[in-house]
């Protein structure tokens, strides 16, 4: 990968999806040639500039390569680039989604003992209010898991956009107006945390969204995302401040946070992480990658003229079977949710499932679930910790956050692993270097190109 100039622009996880990953490599060209630049250590001054082979078009990158790419994955459009030009560090936002419900509605979480129950369901209120206060730059050591591996010893970033949305049902066009599910209690309507950011830690959203549950759950108050981001006194003032004077009102969640009620002088200070566990990874998605005009013109065809005029001219087969493919597995997903639905309502009580012989096809065959028996609803045997995804972890007691053990610095599990596996991964590459120079690993001069 590093011979071919790989670069790509957002990790993720194993379990997490992306809409729009952005990648970066060198390709065979017919427009082109380019090699003498590839290689290019020299001044800038002094670069050779490429040999023009032909001005017609160019090759069909995005049709070739989703003919030969499985359907799970599709090159949506492509562009020339700068020879230093790089995926990762030339991104100037990464825009993520988390998807989650604010769980069962009243008439199941009534049920004592119920894996859904709550107190009552997500305050997506509270979820919001403490998403806004994630805007601006900040400290996110405790709110991202520490790689040792990579050394990092800088964990401010910046957010640029943070709020929790309903998320519109159907399939709506340019030119219609998306119908948001109305949240009621007979609704288990879906939400999306939208975050968007310059970069992102490991693990940083699954962390996020974690403390937005606890809130959300009621466990936490909104305020324990400036305690988490109040690294030394006074941090998470000063982030605050500096947020309101450089943000405005067309930032996503910003007047939400510019009406909340200032940073306490008595905030808890976050030294080092607590201890929690993060949400679940399959609901999160790499959405978005942006970059600045001058360094990216995306094009869907081999050339500009042909994404205009002539876009019927290439075979669009493969892309177009993949998005059916995309739609069919979608059909699936939905259809087997509804038949849990159904079985959910059935196995909802054991006295008025059943219907009487005498009701008509047209009262029963929409499914309604029974009048709760059971009016005042139970104390829960166990608080539930929601991580997304549905999981629910039951604690009997909860543990503030303020109250939790603290993990060690990061600068103590960067020490530690340059001192262990960095120093024996060191020894390792050193011998390594050491034979091949003596000519133990194989002959002279040997050159493989992927």
């Amino acid at each position: 990968m590093e011979g071919a100039g790989w670069s790509r622009c957002g990790r993720t996880d194993a379990g997490v999806s992306a809409a729009g990953q952005v990648i970066a490599l060198w390709v065979r060209s017919r427009c082109v040639d380019e090699r003498a630049l590839r290689n290019f250590r020299g001044d800038a001054a002094e670069m050779p500039s490429p040999e023009r082979l032909s001005s017609g078009e160019e090759l069909p990158y995005v049709a070739t390569l989703n003919r030969l790419l499985p359907p799970s994955i599709r090159i949506q459009a492509w562009s020339p680039v700068r020879t230093d030009f790089s995926a990762r560090f030339d991104c100037t936002y990464r825009h993520y989604k988390y998807f989650f419900t604010l769980g069962a509605p009243s008439a199941l979480a009534w049920q004592p003992g119920s894996g859904s129950q709550f107190a009552n369901r997500l305050d997506v209120e509270r979820m919001r209010d403490a998403a806004s206060r994630l805007l601006g730059e900040h400290d996110f050591r405790n709110l991202c898991k520490v790689d040792a591996s990579k050394q990092i010893t800088n964990f401010v970033r910046r957010i640029d956009g943070a709020t929790i949305d309903a998320v519109p049902v159907g399939w709506p066009t340019v030119q219609d107006t998306p119908v948001v599910m109305p949240d009621t209690e007979a609704t288990e309507s879906m939400y999306v945390l939208n975050l968007r950011g310059s970069a992102f830690l490991y693990h940083q959203v699954r962390n996020i969204m974690a403390v937005l549950f606890l809130v959300g759950a009621r466990l936490e108050d909104p305020s324990i995302v400036d305690e988490l981001v109040n690294v030394h006194p006074g941090a998470a003032s000063h982030d605050r401040a500096q947020t309101l004077a450089t943000l405005d009102d067309d930032v996503p969640g910003y007047a939400r946070l510019r009406a909340l009620p200032g940073v306490s002088e008595a905030l808890a200070v976050y030294e080092t992480k607590p201890s929690f566990e993060m949400a679940a990874d399959r609901p999160l998605m790499l959405w978005e990658c942006g970059f600045r005009a001058d360094d990216v013109q995306w094009r869907a065809c081999a050339n500009d003229a042909m994404d205009a005029v002539h876009s019927d001219a290439l075979d669009f087969t493969p892309t177009l079977r993949a998005t059916a493919n995309l739609h069919a597995q979608w059909t699936r997903e939905a259809i087997h949710a509804e038949l849990l639905r159904h079985f959910t309502i059935a196995s909802a009580t054991t006295a008025t499932t059943t219907l009487p012989a005498s009701t008509s096809f047209e009262t029963s065959r929409t499914s309604l679930l029974p009048v709760p028996t059971l009016v005042t609803p139970q104390a829960p045997r166990a608080q539930q910790v929601p991580l997304g995804n549905g999981a629910l972890r039951p604690t009997t007691k909860y543990t503030p956050m303020v109250r939790r053990p603290r993990d060690v610095s990061a600068s103590a599990k960067n020490e530690k692993w340059r001192e262990g596996k960095g120093r024996r991964r060191a020894e390792r590459r050193a011998a390594a270097t050491s034979d091949g120079a003596s000519g133990g690993a194989g002959p002279a001069g040997a050159d493989l190109t992927i």
